[in-house]
């Protein structure tokens, strides 16, 4: 897995520098550091209430028509809805 280091050696990084932020100091600095052991030790973290429920309400309604939805053939599966293989293939997290 590439580290900071690894990603600090690459052009990119060289290229575009950091740029200044008061975003840390807007977090709270417990729940910063439980996320972070959590994402190590589990590999994902449950950030909760950071989408709205008018925005959960748009999403649950663009992948809803999708659930009833079938592969076109064998080899699509027949019976694999199109959300499992759009969830495959990108992350996406509903509440």
């Amino acid at each position: 897995m590439p580290t900071i280091k690894d990603y600090l050696s690459l052009e990119t990084a060289k290229k575009y520098t950091k740029t200044s932020s008061d975003a840390l100091s807007q977090i709270d600095q417990k729940f910063l550091h439980e996320s972070l052991a959590k994402l190590e030790e589990d590999g994902y973290v449950i950030v909760p209430d950071v989408l709205s429920e008018e925005v959960l309400d748009e999403i649950k309604a663009a992948v809803e028509p999708l659930l009833n939805d079938t592969g076109r053939n064998f080899f699509e599966g027949e019976k694999l809805s199109e959300y499992i293989r759009l969830s495959r293939r990108y992350m996406l997290v509903m509440a």
